[in-house]
């Protein structure tokens, strides 16, 4: 703390007065008190303290009436001079001088962790502690490494008596230390030194793996402490070639592009909040082995072995094989599909392929026999998520082979077509022969593409095909060509048409696709003002699983799903009471914070595409609270199905738990917040609200904090103490930003040792009075009451444990005391009045 009184320096004028004598000094840790032998005739006395003999900057300048004097500012470690003089009201004596020393004070004793501890993560952040020096208006705690030289060390400042380290702590060894500070220029010797160890993160233990997968699924035990971790795969247990690398949220991934059928390696290992990972494991060691393995194939329908199907309705289906996104159809001559020349292949989102099409730009009739003999086919399923054309193989079906012998066709001039109908297979035996022109029929409710069939026309030798989103064919569908240009339009020689390379989207609600065949021979028919027949197009929504609706979920959610090919086998179509056999491409899923799916200022709508009926979010999280998630196939064309229905879940994630202070703890000065750390953490906030207040209101918060990236949190400056209540919350804030839940209020109150008061005990001098107390241990400085009766006449501040009065004490009774005071000016006890009687 400054002087009372400043200024009065330089040499007294001619001595008035003798110079004072028998100049004493007491030096403790916490006190300087300064006396002399009092001067005939003398009515006050200059007195001046400082570190140099030239008295530059005094940390004392006085008047005083008394014999004594107490600098109220720290004094200065090392050799310490002071003087003083004396006058009777005119002119002053010569100075008298004398010194004394000031041993160092030594640094805080150091209390937690112990010397050498392992401090396991992250249950056991490294919280620094010591107890509290009297007078110290801070502390500076170093930080070093192994190597112990302190060089370069980490240096943190604060007010209180614990610390956690924010930088970043690798694991292994660290020396630290702690200096408290009286003020910025004095401070202590440097404390004991002591070391701590920072282990690592636990090693992921990686939880059994199928040994052969369809649907890759990789899961491992969760470890506290981590923020997300880090998947490696490759196809040699070397890792030298990686196939997938992925920062992952969760403890479930399930990649979203599949993995080609191979062996595969895999291994994790966990990231921290400050981003550090330990070493890659050697294999064998914490190494996962699987196969990806996608077994089924494709069996051949139609046309049968050796069978010789209708020359002008040639038609080849075979059964669908779950996770094809497409088909490739390959047919030649050759039963061994020893050369490109000899066969030709085509693709097909569906199980059926109508071939004998031929289009401007296109394949030109592949896949249709072009000369009598026998012909052999096979099929081979792809899987993708994507729409690109070389994927994951599948396997080949077995040959089939049939008998064919070219149409022999008569061009004229043709008739009508009939006998429009509409089916899913080739061999559909309920086809759908709804007609505009009878009532305005429509087939309704078609599940997935369907197949185009008709009667031959007489004398045509080749049919165009019109399909549009309106009646007169004034919106041709994508792909179907323009009707002012008949070279863009599909041509078959075929009876029965189906898209050849991509499914149909399907219809919107009071839409319809539009239809109709024209048959050419010599000619063609005229062309078209209005379809004949329509159909509406309604896939089958996929059927959720897991998790049920209004389920309660926390931390992370999986989801899954029906396999869309699986839905479809017990769908029944309503227009030909075929069961569909669309597979899906991939699926969309969402998770909304509203049931409209409709992304807001508040609201978010959390999407991914995966071509898996199972879904745990890796690159995100989802917040806390009611959310809605539905799933949508995706067919080989990349058009998106039928939404699932919407379920609703509740993401309610845990709260940390308070280890201390906990409900009801007194505390001296600012102790740690600790808690249990929560496994998904990236980091915590902390709420501390005055006088109970569990209401949280914004004028009771003591102390807001954000980004603790430790189970624990210390202070740099106190609280109020002297008495007072307080509330305390802490919430986890997860990977993605997403604040979990507070946790319970926890009670505690802050309290500090009183002071003590010493000397003088019933009497006083009026003119020597000197009054002490013992140091409280978290006090930065005090305050000295001296009071007659209520009123207080004389008051002081001082950062010492001593005061001398500079004005004299009228004869009579007094009392007084002392208040201690924190770094942050707050409150911290009151001793009692204590009575005194000057003399």
């Amino acid at each position: 703390m400054g002087p009372l009184v400043t200024g009065l320096v330089g040499t007294p004028a001619m001595a008035a007065v003798a110079k004072p004598s028998g100049l004493t000094s007491q030096s403790s840790v916490t006190a300087v008190v300064l006396s002399w032998k009092p001067v005939k005739g003398a009515i006050s006395y200059h007195v001046q303290v400082a570190s140099s003999s030239s008295y530059d900057s005094p940390v004392l300048d006085v008047l005083t009436t008394n014999t004594h004097a107490t600098p109220t500012a720290v004094v200065p470690f090392g050799k310490v001079y002071w003087r003083v003089a004396a006058t009777r009201g005119s002119g002053w004596s010569k100075w008298s001088s004398a010194s004394f020393n000031r041993s160092q004070r030594s640094g805080p004793i150091l209390t937690e962790p112990a010397d050498g501890a392992d401090l396991d993560q992250p249950e056991h952040p490294p919280v620094l502690r010591w107890d509290p020096v009297p007078g110290a208006r801070s502390y500076v705690v170093e930080i070093d490494g192994e190597e112990r030289d302190w060089v370069d060390t980490e240096t943190y400042t604060t007010e209180t008596t614990s610390l956690v380290p924010t930088e970043t702590q690798q694991p292994g060894t660290y020396w630290w230390r702690v200096r408290a500070y009286f003020d910025s220029a004095i401070n202590s010797l440097p404390s004991t030194e002591r070391s701590y160890t920072i282990g690592a993160l636990p090693r992921v233990g990686l939880k059994a793996t199928e040994p052969t997968m369809e649907d890759v699924v990789l899961q491992w035990d969760p470890v506290p402490g981590a923020v997300d971790y880090e998947v490696r795969v490759s196809t040699d247990n070397g890792f030298n070639v990686i196939t997938d690398h992925q920062y992952v949220s969760g403890t479930r991934y399930s990649p979203p592009t599949t993995y080609d059928n191979a062996s595969y390696w895999w291994q994790v290992r966990a990231r921290d909040v400050f981003g550090q990972t330990e070493e890659w494991p050697v294999y064998p060691d914490r190494t996962g082995v699987f196969q990806r393995s996608w077994p089924e194939k494709p069996s051949l329908v139609t046309p049968a072995t050796g069978s010789t199907p209708p020359n002008t309705d040639l038609t080849f289906q075979w059964t669908p094989v779950p996770h094809a996104a497409w088909y490739l159809l390959d047919v030649g001559t050759d039963p061994g599909f020893s050369s490109g020349a000899t066969f030709k292949t085509c693709k097909s989102t569906q199980t059926t392929y109508t071939p004998g099409w031929s289009k401007q730009g296109l394949y030109d009739n592949r896949c249709m026999p072009t000369k009598a003999g026998t012909w052999y086919w096979r099929v081979r399923a792809m899987d993708s998520n994507t729409s690109a054309y070389t994927t994951v193989n599948g396997r080949f079906s077995e040959v089939g082979s049939f008998s064919w012998t070219p149409p022999t066709l008569t061009s004229a001039s043709p008739g009508e077509v009939t006998g429009e109908r509409l089916v899913l297979e080739g061999n559909g035996v309920g086809p759908c022969t709804a007609s505009l022109g009878v009532s305005g029929g429509v087939c309704s409710g078609v599940t997935s593409t369907p197949m185009l069939d008709w009667d031959p026309a007489p004398g045509a030798t080749s049919y165009i095909v019109y399909l549009a989103h309106d009646r007169n064919f004034t919106n041709m569908v994508d792909g179907f060509g323009d009707v002012g240009n008949p070279d863009t339009m599909f041509h078959t020689t075929n009876t029965r048409f189906m898209p050849p390379s991509f499914a149909l989207p399907d219809t919107q609600a009071g839409e319809a696709y539009y239809w109709f065949i024209r048959p050419c021979g010599t000619g063609c028919g005229l062309t078209p003002e209005e379809a004949s027949n329509a159909f509406q197009k309604k896939s089958a929504p996929v059927a959720l699983v897991s998790p049920a609706d209004n389920a309660v979920l926390a931390d992370q959610a999986t989801f899954d799903w029906t396999d869309y090919l699986a839905t479809n086998k017990v769908t029944t179509d309503p227009a030909t009471g075929e069961h569909p056999t669309q597979a899906a491409r991939s699926y969309r899923i969402q998770v909304s914070q509203n049931s409209s799916f409709v992304v807001t200022r508040t609201d978010k709508v959390y999407e991914a595409i995966v071509d898996q009926t199972t879904f745990t979010a890796y690159k995100n999280s989802y917040p806390e609270g009611v959310l809605y998630w539905r799933v949508q196939a995706i067919d080989g064309t990349g058009n998106p199905l039928t939404w699932s229905p919407v379920r609703q879940f509740t993401k309610s994630s845990p709260t940390p738990v308070v280890t201390s202070p906990t409900d009801g703890a007194v505390v001296n000065g600012v102790q740690p917040f600790r808690w249990h750390p929560l496994t998904y953490a990236h980091y915590y906030d902390l709420e501390v609200y005055r006088n109970s207040d569990t209401t949280a209101s914004a004028g009771n918060l003591a102390l807001k904090v954000t980004n603790i990236r430790q189970a624990a949190y210390t202070a740099s400056k106190p609280l109020q103490a002297l008495g007072k209540d307080f509330v305390w919350r802490v919430r986890r804030t997860d990977y993605d930003g997403h604040a979990g839940a507070w946790g319970p209020w926890q009670r505690f109150r802050v309290t500090s040792g009183r002071p003590k008061l010493l000397q003088p005990g019933s009497t006083v001098s009026r003119t020597r009075a000197i009054f002490s107390w013992r140091a409280a241990p978290q006090a930065a400085y005090y305050r000295w009451e001296l009071r007659r009766g209520s009123t207080v006449e004389q008051y002081a501040t001082t950062a010492q444990t001593s005061y001398a009065p500079v004005r004299p004490l009228t004869k009579g009774k007094y009392s007084w005391r002392v208040i201690s005071f924190d770094s942050q000016n707050h409150v911290l006890r009151a001793t009692g009045w204590r009575k005194v009687t000057a003399k």
